[in-house]
């Protein structure tokens, strides 16, 4: 993990987000992020990667390649 104030001192064009509506978009992690972002004025698009797809080797490395190459393509210049 990046600390919040790595982040909002050199913003990347994207940010992978384990969140997704339910449970965890409340999260104190979610809540943080979304504070500090907004208040940096930064422009972060945040992609939705869930957390299954970080686990290590097997058949989870196709499709975290998947969904990063949507991720990519979804990402303007």
């Amino acid at each position: 993990y990046l600390p919040i104030e790595h982040v909002v001192a050199d913003p990347p064009r994207v940010m992978l987000v384990p969140d997704s509506t339910g449970r965890d978009a409340g999260s104190r992690a979610a809540q943080m992020r979304g504070w500090a972002l907004a208040r940096s004025g930064a422009n972060v698009r945040q992609a939705r990667f869930e957390r299954s797809l970080v686990n290590c080797g097997g058949p989870v490395i196709a499709k975290a390649m998947t969904r990063l190459a949507e991720i990519r393509r979804e990402v303007k210049p």
